[in-house]
Protein backbone atom coordinates (compact mmCIF):
# COMPACT_ATOMS: atom_id res chain seq x y z
CA UNK A 1 0.00 0.00 0.00
CA UNK A 2 1.67 3.20 -0.61
CA UNK A 3 2.21 5.67 1.86
CA UNK A 4 1.65 9.31 0.30
CA UNK A 5 5.44 11.00 0.64
CA UNK A 6 6.51 12.72 4.19
CA UNK A 7 9.20 14.35 4.84
CA UNK A 8 11.29 17.76 4.44
CA UNK A 9 11.85 17.19 0.59
CA UNK A 10 8.02 16.16 0.09
CA UNK A 11 5.79 18.55 -1.35
CA UNK A 12 2.90 16.13 -1.86
CA UNK A 13 2.37 17.32 -5.58
CA UNK A 14 1.94 20.94 -5.12
CA UNK A 15 4.15 22.94 -7.06
CA UNK A 16 5.62 26.65 -5.96
CA UNK A 17 4.77 29.33 -8.72
CA UNK A 18 7.43 31.16 -8.57
CA UNK A 19 10.41 28.46 -8.25
CA UNK A 20 8.90 26.69 -11.33
CA UNK A 21 8.89 30.22 -13.05
CA UNK A 22 12.82 30.90 -12.08
CA UNK A 23 13.61 27.29 -12.94
CA UNK A 24 12.61 26.52 -15.96
CA UNK A 25 15.12 29.25 -17.74
CA UNK A 26 15.07 31.92 -19.72
CA UNK A 27 11.84 32.37 -22.83
CA UNK A 28 13.37 30.91 -26.09
CA UNK A 29 14.17 34.36 -27.34
CA UNK A 30 16.06 35.72 -24.69
CA UNK A 31 18.21 32.27 -25.27
CA UNK A 32 18.10 33.07 -29.05
CA UNK A 33 19.55 36.49 -28.42
CA UNK A 34 21.99 35.42 -25.64
CA UNK A 35 23.49 32.43 -28.09
CA UNK A 36 24.04 34.95 -31.17
CA UNK A 37 25.79 37.51 -28.80
CA UNK A 38 23.53 40.15 -29.25
CA UNK A 39 22.56 40.20 -33.00
CA UNK A 40 19.08 41.80 -32.44
CA UNK A 41 19.59 44.88 -30.00
CA UNK A 42 15.68 45.27 -28.45
CA UNK A 43 14.30 42.72 -26.46
CA UNK A 44 15.56 39.81 -29.01
CA UNK A 45 13.36 40.81 -32.08
CA UNK A 46 14.39 41.01 -35.94
CA UNK A 47 15.07 43.65 -37.96
CA UNK A 48 17.03 45.72 -35.10
CA UNK A 49 20.91 46.65 -35.87
CA UNK A 50 22.90 46.17 -32.59
CA UNK A 51 23.01 48.98 -30.05
CA UNK A 52 19.11 50.30 -31.98
CA UNK A 53 16.82 51.21 -28.72
CA UNK A 54 13.91 53.23 -30.81
CA UNK A 55 12.22 53.31 -27.59
CA UNK A 56 14.68 55.30 -25.82
CA UNK A 57 16.85 57.27 -28.45
CA UNK A 58 16.92 60.49 -27.87
CA UNK A 59 20.76 61.83 -29.80
CA UNK A 60 20.09 63.51 -33.07
CA UNK A 61 20.45 60.53 -36.43
CA UNK A 62 23.93 62.15 -37.43
CA UNK A 63 25.64 61.27 -34.21
CA UNK A 64 27.74 58.64 -34.07
CA UNK A 65 25.70 55.73 -33.14
CA UNK A 66 26.58 53.26 -29.79
CA UNK A 67 29.13 50.59 -30.65
CA UNK A 68 27.38 46.94 -30.72
CA UNK A 69 27.75 45.36 -27.33
CA UNK A 70 30.98 42.77 -27.05
CA UNK A 71 30.71 39.56 -25.98
CA UNK A 72 32.81 41.20 -22.54
CA UNK A 73 29.85 43.41 -21.71
CA UNK A 74 27.02 40.57 -22.18
CA UNK A 75 28.72 38.50 -19.74
CA UNK A 76 28.69 41.29 -17.29
CA UNK A 77 24.63 41.51 -17.95
CA UNK A 78 24.35 37.83 -17.89
CA UNK A 79 26.20 37.61 -14.24
CA UNK A 80 23.97 40.54 -13.28
CA UNK A 81 20.90 38.52 -14.33
CA UNK A 82 21.40 35.90 -12.73
CA UNK A 83 22.47 37.67 -9.37
CA UNK A 84 19.00 38.61 -9.42
CA UNK A 85 17.57 35.09 -10.19
CA UNK A 86 19.52 34.33 -7.11
CA UNK A 87 18.34 36.62 -4.79
CA UNK A 88 14.57 36.24 -5.81
CA UNK A 89 14.87 32.59 -5.74
CA UNK A 90 16.40 33.27 -2.09
CA UNK A 91 13.94 36.17 -1.16
CA UNK A 92 11.34 33.38 -2.12
CA UNK A 93 12.95 30.91 -0.22
CA UNK A 94 12.78 33.19 3.48
CA UNK A 95 9.57 34.03 2.79
CA UNK A 96 8.50 30.25 2.72
CA UNK A 97 10.71 29.03 5.54
CA UNK A 98 10.74 32.00 7.75
CA UNK A 99 6.90 33.07 7.20
CA UNK A 100 5.14 30.35 5.54
CA UNK A 101 3.55 32.33 2.73
CA UNK A 102 3.45 30.20 0.31
CA UNK A 103 3.48 26.85 2.19
CA UNK A 104 0.05 25.57 -0.13
CA UNK A 105 -3.47 24.82 1.92
CA UNK A 106 -4.33 24.95 5.20
CA UNK A 107 -4.37 21.85 7.41
CA UNK A 108 -7.27 19.92 9.16
CA UNK A 109 -7.69 21.63 12.40
CA UNK A 110 -9.56 18.91 14.94
CA UNK A 111 -10.42 20.02 18.29
CA UNK A 112 -9.80 17.57 21.22
CA UNK A 113 -13.96 16.49 21.45
CA UNK A 114 -13.76 16.02 17.63
CA UNK A 115 -13.34 12.23 16.45
CA UNK A 116 -11.93 13.75 13.74
CA UNK A 117 -10.94 11.26 10.29
CA UNK A 118 -10.99 7.53 11.57
CA UNK A 119 -8.12 4.99 11.14
CA UNK A 120 -9.22 2.52 14.18
CA UNK A 121 -11.73 3.88 16.49
CA UNK A 122 -11.97 5.90 19.48
CA UNK A 123 -9.53 4.95 21.68
CA UNK A 124 -10.24 8.17 24.43
CA UNK A 125 -11.16 7.39 27.87
CA UNK A 126 -14.37 8.65 28.49
CA UNK A 127 -14.30 8.50 32.41
CA UNK A 128 -10.54 10.92 31.74
CA UNK A 129 -11.81 14.65 32.82
CA UNK A 130 -9.52 17.24 32.66
CA UNK A 131 -10.04 21.24 32.85
CA UNK A 132 -8.29 21.92 29.13
CA UNK A 133 -8.71 25.65 30.32
CA UNK A 134 -6.67 25.33 32.92
CA UNK A 135 -3.74 23.57 30.88
CA UNK A 136 -3.56 25.78 28.26
CA UNK A 137 -3.22 28.74 30.87
CA UNK A 138 -0.73 27.22 32.74
CA UNK A 139 1.27 26.18 29.46
CA UNK A 140 1.02 29.33 28.56
CA UNK A 141 2.63 30.33 31.61
CA UNK A 142 5.90 28.74 31.36
CA UNK A 143 6.83 30.73 29.00
CA UNK A 144 7.58 27.78 26.48
CA UNK A 145 8.72 27.90 23.02
CA UNK A 146 5.98 28.84 20.51
CA UNK A 147 5.31 28.65 16.62
CA UNK A 148 7.91 26.35 16.08
CA UNK A 149 9.38 22.85 16.04
CA UNK A 150 9.90 22.28 20.10
CA UNK A 151 12.14 19.08 21.49
CA UNK A 152 10.39 17.14 23.70
CA UNK A 153 12.06 18.17 26.67
CA UNK A 154 10.64 21.67 26.28
CA UNK A 155 8.44 23.08 29.17
CA UNK A 156 4.95 22.48 28.88
CA UNK A 157 4.25 20.05 25.96
CA UNK A 158 2.19 17.72 27.85
CA UNK A 159 -0.28 17.41 30.57
CA UNK A 160 -2.76 15.59 33.10
CA UNK A 161 -4.91 15.67 35.48
CA UNK A 162 -3.64 12.30 37.21
CA UNK A 163 -7.45 10.86 37.48
CA UNK A 164 -7.10 8.42 34.82
CA UNK A 165 -5.63 7.91 31.71
CA UNK A 166 -6.35 10.09 28.66
CA UNK A 167 -6.38 6.70 26.60
CA UNK A 168 -7.45 3.54 26.81
CA UNK A 169 -3.97 1.77 25.08
CA UNK A 170 -4.66 -1.76 26.30
CA UNK A 171 -7.20 -1.82 23.97
CA UNK A 172 -5.37 -0.34 21.22
CA UNK A 173 -2.89 -2.95 21.55
CA UNK A 174 -5.36 -5.91 22.10
CA UNK A 175 -6.26 -4.82 18.57
CA UNK A 176 -3.48 -5.48 17.20
CA UNK A 177 -3.50 -8.95 17.98
CA UNK A 178 -6.56 -9.65 15.15
CA UNK A 179 -6.76 -6.66 12.93
CA UNK A 180 -3.93 -7.51 10.36
CA UNK A 181 -4.46 -5.58 7.73
CA UNK A 182 -4.91 -2.19 10.07
CA UNK A 183 -1.26 -3.59 12.05
CA UNK A 184 0.47 -3.74 8.75
CA UNK A 185 -0.53 0.15 7.78
CA UNK A 186 0.33 1.23 11.31
CA UNK A 187 3.28 -0.49 11.71
CA UNK A 188 4.34 0.95 8.42
CA UNK A 189 3.87 4.43 8.91
CA UNK A 190 5.29 4.25 12.54
CA UNK A 191 8.37 1.92 11.49
CA UNK A 192 8.15 -0.73 14.15
CA UNK A 193 7.78 -4.48 13.61
CA UNK A 194 4.24 -5.54 13.28
CA UNK A 195 5.09 -8.66 15.38
CA UNK A 196 5.92 -6.20 17.83
CA UNK A 197 2.61 -3.69 17.61
CA UNK A 198 0.64 -4.52 20.76
CA UNK A 199 3.87 -4.39 23.04
CA UNK A 200 5.25 -1.10 21.05
CA UNK A 201 1.40 0.47 22.09
CA UNK A 202 1.73 -0.52 25.97
CA UNK A 203 5.10 1.01 25.68
CA UNK A 204 3.51 4.66 24.99
CA UNK A 205 2.87 6.83 27.32
CA UNK A 206 -1.01 8.65 28.13
CA UNK A 207 -1.12 12.10 28.14
CA UNK A 208 -3.00 15.16 26.99
CA UNK A 209 -1.40 17.99 24.65
CA UNK A 210 -0.46 20.92 26.24
CA UNK A 211 -0.58 23.32 23.21
CA UNK A 212 -2.11 23.20 19.71
CA UNK A 213 0.24 20.79 17.86
CA UNK A 214 0.70 20.14 14.05
CA UNK A 215 1.37 16.61 12.72
CA UNK A 216 0.85 14.44 9.99
CA UNK A 217 -2.18 12.52 10.63
CA UNK A 218 -3.87 9.27 9.10
CA UNK A 219 -7.13 7.60 7.91
CA UNK A 220 -8.89 5.30 6.25
CA UNK A 221 -10.69 6.80 3.22
CA UNK A 222 -14.35 6.00 1.74
CA UNK A 223 -12.14 3.41 -0.51
CA UNK A 224 -10.65 2.12 2.82
CA UNK A 225 -7.46 3.16 1.40
CA UNK A 226 -4.78 4.80 3.52
CA UNK A 227 -4.60 8.41 3.65
CA UNK A 228 -3.00 11.57 5.04
CA UNK A 229 -3.49 15.02 5.53
CA UNK A 230 -1.65 17.41 7.66
CA UNK A 231 -3.81 18.04 11.09
CA UNK A 232 -3.69 20.73 13.97
CA UNK A 233 -5.00 19.17 17.09
CA UNK A 234 -6.66 21.37 19.76
CA UNK A 235 -4.75 21.21 22.96
CA UNK A 236 -6.30 18.92 25.19
CA UNK A 237 -6.31 16.27 22.57
CA UNK A 238 -5.49 12.79 24.10
CA UNK A 239 -2.25 11.40 22.88
CA UNK A 240 0.08 8.66 23.33
CA UNK A 241 3.35 9.49 23.42
CA UNK A 242 6.81 7.59 22.21
CA UNK A 243 10.07 7.17 24.30
CA UNK A 244 11.49 9.86 22.38
CA UNK A 245 8.32 12.34 23.12
CA UNK A 246 6.81 12.65 20.38
CA UNK A 247 2.92 12.06 19.50
CA UNK A 248 2.53 8.87 17.99
CA UNK A 249 -1.52 8.12 18.49
CA UNK A 250 -4.23 10.44 18.51
CA UNK A 251 -6.75 8.44 20.86
CA UNK A 252 -9.58 9.74 18.98
CA UNK A 253 -9.61 8.28 15.83
CA UNK A 254 -6.86 5.26 16.59
CA UNK A 255 -4.49 7.10 13.90
CA UNK A 256 -1.02 6.67 13.73
CA UNK A 257 1.05 10.49 13.78
CA UNK A 258 3.78 11.63 12.24
CA UNK A 259 5.75 14.95 12.49
CA UNK A 260 4.55 17.75 10.53
CA UNK A 261 5.19 18.30 6.69
CA UNK A 262 5.20 22.18 6.53
CA UNK A 263 5.93 22.22 2.83
CA UNK A 264 2.20 20.78 2.64
CA UNK A 265 0.32 23.36 4.79
CA UNK A 266 0.47 26.65 6.97
CA UNK A 267 -1.48 26.60 9.81
CA UNK A 268 -1.98 30.43 10.37
CA UNK A 269 -4.23 30.51 6.93
CA UNK A 270 -7.01 28.38 8.40
CA UNK A 271 -10.29 29.16 10.49
CA UNK A 272 -9.83 26.27 13.30
CA UNK A 273 -13.14 26.13 15.26
CA UNK A 274 -11.80 26.85 19.15
CA UNK A 275 -12.09 30.43 20.00
CA UNK A 276 -8.63 30.58 21.60
CA UNK A 277 -6.63 29.43 18.74
CA UNK A 278 -3.28 31.65 18.06
CA UNK A 279 -1.33 30.52 14.50
CA UNK A 280 1.80 31.70 16.14
CA UNK A 281 1.49 29.25 19.03
CA UNK A 282 1.24 26.25 17.21
CA UNK A 283 4.40 23.90 18.08
CA UNK A 284 5.34 20.47 16.35
CA UNK A 285 7.20 18.25 18.26
CA UNK A 286 10.88 16.79 17.17
CA UNK A 287 12.40 13.52 18.13
CA UNK A 288 15.35 14.41 20.34
CA UNK A 289 17.35 11.75 22.70
CA UNK A 290 15.55 9.00 23.86
CA UNK A 291 13.91 9.70 26.88
CA UNK A 292 13.25 7.65 30.21
CA UNK A 293 10.79 10.51 31.65
CA UNK A 294 8.40 12.51 30.36
CA UNK A 295 7.63 15.69 31.81
CA UNK A 296 4.53 16.89 32.07
CA UNK A 297 2.17 19.62 33.98
CA UNK A 298 -0.02 18.70 36.65
CA UNK A 299 -3.19 20.51 36.11
CA UNK A 300 -4.03 20.23 39.62
CA UNK A 301 -1.70 21.83 41.25
CA UNK A 302 0.24 23.26 38.46
CA UNK A 303 3.52 21.76 39.63
CA UNK A 304 5.91 20.22 36.42
CA UNK A 305 6.60 16.90 37.33
CA UNK A 306 8.14 13.76 36.00
CA UNK A 307 6.75 10.35 35.20
CA UNK A 308 8.15 7.06 33.49
CA UNK A 309 7.19 6.08 30.37
CA UNK A 310 5.11 4.06 28.75
CA UNK A 311 1.38 1.84 30.07
CA UNK A 312 0.34 2.87 33.49
CA UNK A 313 -1.27 5.40 35.33
CA UNK A 314 0.83 8.48 37.33
CA UNK A 315 -0.32 10.26 40.19
CA UNK A 316 1.21 10.65 44.24
CA UNK A 317 3.33 7.72 43.71
CA UNK A 318 4.47 5.73 40.70
CA UNK A 319 6.30 2.60 41.10
CA UNK A 320 7.23 0.92 37.50
CA UNK A 321 9.23 -1.76 36.65
CA UNK A 322 10.86 -2.66 32.65
CA UNK A 323 12.46 -5.28 30.91
CA UNK A 324 13.18 -6.51 27.79
CA UNK A 325 11.93 -9.66 26.82
CA UNK A 326 9.23 -11.70 26.73
CA UNK A 327 9.52 -13.44 30.11
CA UNK A 328 7.44 -13.10 33.10
CA UNK A 329 8.43 -10.80 35.36
CA UNK A 330 6.72 -9.78 38.66
CA UNK A 331 6.63 -6.24 40.51
CA UNK A 332 6.06 -6.48 44.43
CA UNK A 333 5.68 -3.33 46.92
CA UNK A 334 5.15 -3.95 50.24
CA UNK A 335 3.13 -0.77 51.36
CA UNK A 336 3.25 1.33 54.50
CA UNK A 337 0.96 -1.11 56.10
CA UNK A 338 2.66 -4.15 55.44
CA UNK A 339 0.51 -5.47 52.78
CA UNK A 340 2.29 -6.79 49.68
CA UNK A 341 0.79 -5.33 46.19
CA UNK A 342 1.57 -7.85 43.08
CA UNK A 343 -0.14 -9.83 40.53
CA UNK A 344 -2.04 -11.70 43.26
CA UNK A 345 -3.43 -8.95 45.17
CA UNK A 346 -3.47 -5.88 42.78
CA UNK A 347 -5.13 -3.68 45.64
CA UNK A 348 -4.21 -2.79 49.05
CA UNK A 349 -4.17 0.64 51.00
CA UNK A 350 -5.46 2.59 48.43
CA UNK A 351 -2.75 1.63 45.73
CA UNK A 352 -3.09 -0.41 42.50
CA UNK A 353 -1.41 -2.79 40.28
CA UNK A 354 -2.89 -1.54 36.97
CA UNK A 355 -0.53 -2.68 34.27
CA UNK A 356 0.87 -6.43 34.28
CA UNK A 357 2.40 -7.36 31.16
CA UNK A 358 3.59 -10.83 30.09
CA UNK A 359 1.54 -12.79 32.25
CA UNK A 360 2.81 -16.50 31.19
CA UNK A 361 4.88 -14.79 28.60
CA UNK A 362 1.92 -14.25 26.28
CA UNK A 363 -0.65 -12.06 27.49
CA UNK A 364 -1.22 -8.20 28.50
CA UNK A 365 0.74 -6.95 25.85
CA UNK A 366 4.01 -8.81 25.94
CA UNK A 367 6.40 -8.54 22.99
CA UNK A 368 10.79 -8.04 22.96
CA UNK A 369 10.88 -5.17 24.40
CA UNK A 370 9.05 -2.43 26.55
CA UNK A 371 7.60 -4.47 28.81
CA UNK A 372 5.81 -2.95 32.11
CA UNK A 373 4.14 -3.66 35.48
CA UNK A 374 3.21 -0.13 37.05
CA UNK A 375 1.53 0.20 40.92
CA UNK A 376 0.43 3.96 41.49
CA UNK A 377 -1.42 6.08 43.92
CA UNK A 378 -3.58 8.82 42.57
CA UNK A 379 -4.24 11.18 45.24
CA UNK A 380 -1.74 10.15 48.15
CA UNK A 381 -0.38 7.33 49.84
CA UNK A 382 -0.35 6.36 53.39
CA UNK A 383 2.82 8.09 55.45
CA UNK A 384 5.66 5.80 56.14
CA UNK A 385 8.20 3.70 54.53
CA UNK A 386 7.63 1.13 51.81
CA UNK A 387 9.75 -1.33 49.68
CA UNK A 388 9.59 -2.49 46.19
CA UNK A 389 11.37 -5.69 44.64
CA UNK A 390 10.78 -7.44 41.23
CA UNK A 391 10.70 -11.36 41.27
CA UNK A 392 11.95 -13.37 37.84
CA UNK A 393 8.72 -15.71 38.23
CA UNK A 394 9.58 -17.52 34.64
CA UNK A 395 12.05 -16.77 32.10
CA UNK A 396 10.19 -18.26 29.13
CA UNK A 397 13.46 -19.77 27.79
CA UNK A 398 15.32 -15.93 28.04
CA UNK A 399 17.86 -17.21 31.13
CA UNK A 400 18.48 -13.77 33.12
CA UNK A 401 16.50 -11.00 32.53
CA UNK A 402 18.28 -7.50 33.04
CA UNK A 403 15.02 -5.44 34.50
CA UNK A 404 15.17 -1.80 35.70
CA UNK A 405 12.91 -0.18 38.72
CA UNK A 406 11.91 3.01 39.11
CA UNK A 407 10.43 4.79 42.33
CA UNK A 408 8.28 8.46 41.69
CA UNK A 409 7.04 10.17 44.46
CA UNK A 410 4.95 13.86 44.29
CA UNK A 411 6.53 13.23 40.53
CA UNK A 412 9.79 13.31 41.52
CA UNK A 413 12.18 10.35 41.03
CA UNK A 414 13.06 9.01 44.59
CA UNK A 415 14.62 5.67 44.20
CA UNK A 416 15.55 3.54 41.15
CA UNK A 417 17.47 -0.24 40.72
CA UNK A 418 18.70 -2.70 38.05
CA UNK A 419 19.83 -5.43 37.88
CA UNK A 420 19.67 -8.89 36.15
CA UNK A 421 17.87 -12.01 37.74
CA UNK A 422 17.53 -15.95 36.89
CA UNK A 423 14.36 -17.56 37.23
CA UNK A 424 12.59 -17.88 40.45
CA UNK A 425 15.37 -15.10 41.64
CA UNK A 426 14.12 -11.86 43.45
CA UNK A 427 16.08 -8.47 43.88
CA UNK A 428 17.50 -6.78 46.85
CA UNK A 429 14.56 -4.50 47.86
CA UNK A 430 14.32 -0.45 47.56
CA UNK A 431 12.93 1.55 50.40
CA UNK A 432 11.40 4.96 50.06
CA UNK A 433 9.52 7.28 52.38
CA UNK A 434 5.75 8.57 52.01
CA UNK A 435 4.90 11.80 54.30
CA UNK A 436 1.45 11.56 55.33
CA UNK A 437 -0.63 14.07 53.22
CA UNK A 438 -1.73 17.05 55.19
Amino acid sequence: MTVPPQGPNSNGGHQNQWSNQWNNGYSPQQQQWQSQGGQYGHYGQPGYQPGYQPQFAQQPPQQQPQQPQTKKGAKRWLALLLVIVLALVAGVAWLTDGFGLLRGEAPTYEARFDTGRQFLGDFSNPEAELDVARLKSLAKDLDAPTGEVVGSDAPGIYGTGGEADACEASDLANLFVDEAEHTRDFAEIIGVDPEEMSSYIMGLTSTYLARDTWVTNYYMDDAGQLASYQSVMEAGTAVLVDSYGVPRVRCASGSPLQERNEDLADPRSGEPTWEDYNGKDVVSVAPGDELDELDYIDVNNGDLRKRPLGAGRTGAVQVQLTWDTDADMDLHLETAYDNDIYWGNAYADGGELDVDMCVRGTSGGCGTTGNIENIFWEDSAPGGTYEAWVNNYSDNGNGAVDYKLRVFVEGVKVAEDEGTLTEDEGSARVSFDVEEAS
